[in-house]
């Protein structure tokens, strides 16, 4: 049910001057771009074979992406998608667009800073630390540690570029009787060199585009952190340096300050019960606002959480693995040194179970 929005509003600086000044931060100039062509050979897009094989299932796929505001229309597309599923952990499906075209076009996005397992790590789960601190186990303590999570649902997909989406372009041009004809709703296209809408004519081909942030785009990754992480900061309660991000200051959990780490669609908040609860309702109050999907994996703060492949058990003082992660990679292991020889695609399975 998302209905993705112009990702603008939901970015901090500088993420919102890369977009907003695109061609200068984002796209190649002519002369790199002349470079590549040089060096590389056209990738050829990944399509799912059922959607390259029927053009009626291809194109009430794309009527369903546009009533989510995820299509949009142009005269000429700069570089071209494919269009394909993987199976997510709950049985349903996750689109994925094959974004290589326009990824050799596009500069190096600037690092994203997650707040994953590797700061996670960093935290300082110690007695003597949380004692000094004030929380629980101790006679003068009144303050458990506790913590909780929340999930952005379809995060990507929230969130419309459309300055950018002719270098998402599906090379399936229509005329608008057969636009009209086949059930989609708009009936203007978007014109790059004015940045304005305009009104599409009969007998004029015009290709649907991707316009929602791909998945399959190098930038994405940037900015669905960014726009969460921001959406996190804006909430009520948040103070500076509460956040847990990789290269950072790792902040200090107490009573009355608690930690939040983003880690793209999930948000995990950790500190003394009732702080945990106040934050994170703050947060879930901003996206409902926002209409952005975002839902809690418990309804309160508790004392063993699971999040990011981790175990937080709060009361023991312990942070460990998820057991069966752990021994899928160690099986996983023992199999890979079983063969005697290993190709790349082996180690990529395997690097997959880490």
């Amino acid at each position: 049910n998302t209905f993705s929005k112009d990702a603008k509003q939901f970015l901090p600086e500088p993420a919102r001057t890369y977009l907003s000044q695109f061609r200068t931060y984002i796209e190649k100039s002519e002369a790199e771009l002349e470079v590549d062509r040089q060096e590389r050979v056209t990738v050829r897009p990944c399509w799912d074979p059922l959607l390259l094989r029927s053009r009626s299932d291809l194109l009430s796929l794309l009527v369903s992406l546009e009533s989510r505001n995820l299509i949009s229309f142009r005269r000429a597309i700069k570089a071209k998608v494919g269009l394909f599923c993987v199976h997510k952990k709950d049985g349903n499906q996750r689109l994925i667009v094959d974004a290589r075209q326009a990824n050799a076009a596009h500069k190096t996005p600037p690092t994203t800073r997650l707040g994953g397992v590797g700061s996670m790590v960093d935290l300082d789960f110690s007695e003597g630390r949380l004692r000094h601190n004030g929380f629980g186990g101790f006679p003068e303590a009144t303050h458990d540690l506790a913590g909780n999570e929340g999930d952005v649902g379809d995060c990507y997909y929230n969130f419309q570029f459309e300055e950018l989406g002719s270098w998402f372009g599906l090379d399936v041009p229509l005329q608008l009787s057969e636009i009209v004809s086949t059930g989609f709703t708009s009936r203007r296209f978007y014109n790059d060199d004015t940045q304005e809408y305009e009104p599409m004519q009969p007998g004029t081909d015009y290709f649907p585009v991707f316009s929602g942030m791909s998945m399959g785009w190098s930038w994405g990754l940037y900015f669905a952190n960014e726009a969460v992480c921001h959406l996190v900061a804006s909430s009520p309660g948040a103070t500076l340096g509460d956040a847990l991000r990789e290269k950072s200051v790792v902040p200090t959990i107490s009573p009355g300050r608690p930690i939040v780490s983003t880690y793209v669609d999930n948000v995990s908040i950790l500190g003394a019960s009732e702080d945990v609860d106040s934050r994170m309702k703050g947060v879930a109050n901003l996206a409902a606002e926002k209409e952005i999907p975002f839902d809690l994996s418990h309804q309160q703060a508790v004392f063993v959480l699971q999040s990011l492949g981790l175990v937080y058990h709060f009361k023991e003082r312990r942070l460990r693995h998820v057991p069966r992660r752990v021994w899928r990679l160690y099986l996983a292991t023992k199999a890979l040194l079983r063969r005697q020889k290993v190709s790349p695609a082996h180690l990529r399975v395997w690097l997959g179970h880490d």
